[in-house]
């Protein structure tokens, strides 16, 4: 059974995007997809015809049409070969491809395919409704300007084919001589890898340990072309990125907690199996370093983290997969009282909060969608901020800068001294000491323009690099079973900053 999804923009870029789904969206996802409250301020436009039988219609604005791709990339996974407009890999793709057709007309059409849900999907265990997902599901791109469907192939400009292809032999014949000069060899498996520093930064704690190892880049989401090379006898893990965290879920012997709890995996690493007397085989097992290179960003380089940010709020700024690290963190490691979120689109973060709490760690989640709400709530001790290093253009996202300024400007409260109570020993409250904020972002260039706002409010910047280095860091704490404090850090870091010094030149 298949549901079908179909957004066709509006007639003038002040109405609404109309949205219709074949089968209503309550039965297939067990809630009902939000309608748009930004962006389009005036009349929604002339009443669009009624639904066919079966349908469900929504409106919403263009910059909520992420959503569309949004379901359909959680419940399909990566795409493959599409239909005849066009395809997409990614969620990243996926919005491309909208943002692209939308600008090409007020009368184009997408649509996007996707398996429906079983019936009561969420009774059954995660495991298995990760396992039981279909394999792809597929964004198709039509202008009805054209015909008929089967006309959409005849313009190319509306065809445009991002799928995966499949590795051909001369690129699996470069994959085996790489890692056939290695005595060991793991893999960063993702997608847009090319300029990743993950390989790099692990080969400097290899060169410095005396050992032959190496992390080779496979860029790809086939799943199971993965999952024979992890089968090789000198596989020793691998980093797993965008967009097969999740998607690898589902064939992992066993996880971590924090990988199982936040629901997304960036490490895999081996364990030999109990039940195999032989000694033979391994258990592929899963982590989330993520969630660790966030909390480590900020102990190793906030002085007194109990004055700073312990007890006190917490801001999160995004709504993807880092941003929910980053609540997973702060709320089970860092002591933050309650956690504020801010984001653009006001959907994403419903559903990471309903996330956050299937998952047990949603209590004293707070949106903050407004500046005069910002202005209200107390100040936060600690900011993790993981959207891009764009200049907010759309009024949403010009809407959660202003938010984040509000909070940037506040001052900390006054803070009681711990030994004595109101006022501590002789009556004098804590020196106000405002917090420190992480930067995730670090491509192309660690210095973003939100850091440097943060700076000019005399907040701690802490740069995304740190994030990247201790998660990596522990990464090779499971692969080489060597502490991280016997990991060469020091050579790690001038590594990481010299690579992002001559990154950042190269811009210049």
């Amino acid at each position: 059974m298949q549901q079908r999804a179909t957004l066709t923009a509006p007639e003038s870029p002040r109405q609404r995007w109309k949205l219709t789904w074949s089968t209503p969206l309550q039965a297939a996802e067990g809630k009902d997809l939000p309608a748009g409250r930004g962006g389009c301020r005036s009349s929604p436009g002339p009443t669009p015809a009624a639904p066919a039988s079966g349908e469900e219609a929504r409106r919403l604005p263009a910059r909520q049409a992420n959503l569309l791709f949004g379901y359909a990339f959680r419940r399909g996974g990566p795409a493959s070969k599409g239909e005849k407009g066009g395809s997409a890999t990614s969620r990243s793709r996926g919005l491309a491809m909208l943002r692209v057709q939308s600008s090409h007309t007020t009368s184009a059409k997408l649509s996007l395919t996707t398996p429906a849900c079983p019936s009561s999907p969420l009774s059954a265990p995660a495991r298995t409704r990760l396992a039981e997902r279909a394999p792809h599901a597929c964004l198709t791109v039509l202008d009805s300007r054209l015909d008929s469907e089967a006309d959409a192939h005849q313009r190319p400009a509306m065809a445009l084919q991002t799928h995966h292809e499949e590795m051909q032999p001369a690129a699996l014949g470069e994959l085996e001589r790489e890692t056939s000069a290695l005595d060991k060899h793991g893999y960063l498996f993702g997608q847009k890898i090319t300029h990743s520093l993950s390989p790099f930064l692990h080969q400097v704690i290899y060169e410095n340990l005396g050992l032959r190892w190496g992390q080779v880049r496979l860029d790809s989401c086939d799943m199971q072309l993965f999952l024979r090379l992890v089968r090789h006898p000198d596989f020793y893990g691998a980093s797993v990125t965008m967009p097969n965290k999740v998607a690898i879920l589902p064939h992992l012997d066993r996880m971590t907690d924090e990988c199982r709890s936040v629901g997304a995996c960036n490490t895999l690493f081996l364990q030999p199996d109990p039940a195999d007397p032989s000694g033979q085989r391994r258990l592929l097992c899963g982590a989330n370093t993520d969630v660790i290179g966030i909390r480590d960003s900020f102990l190793r380089n906030v002085a007194d983290p109990a004055r700073v940010y312990h007890g006190k709020p917490a801001l999160v700024i995004g709504g993807g997969g880092a941003a929910r690290s980053a609540i997973y963190a702060l709320a089970r490691w860092m002591r933050a009282a309650d956690i504020y979120l801010v984001n653009r689109d006001a959907a994403e973060v419903a559903d990471m909060m309903r996330d956050c709490a299937a998952r047990g760690y949603g209590d004293g989640l707070v949106h903050v969608a407004t500046e005069e709400q910002a202005r209200e709530l107390p100040a936060a001790g600690a900011i993790v901020a993981c959207v891009p290093d764009f200049e907010p253009r759309t009024e949403e996202e010009k809407l959660a800068r202003c938010i984040t300024e509000i909070f940037l400007s506040k001052q900390p409260q006054p803070q009681q001294d711990q030994e004595g109570g109101e006022g501590g020993r002789g009556g004098d409250m804590a020196p106000r000491t405002k917090g420190a904020m992480l930067e995730m972002c670090y491509n192309p260039t660690p210095f973003t323009a939100l850091g440097a706002l943060a700076e000019r409010h005399d907040w701690q910047v802490i740069l995304g690099t740190e994030a990247l280095i201790w998660q990596g860091l522990e990464q090779d704490r499971y692969w080489t079973g060597r502490p991280v404090e016997d990991l060469p850090v020091d050579k790690v870091k001038e590594a990481i900053a010299a690579s992002v010094a001559q990154r950042s030149q190269s811009r210049l």
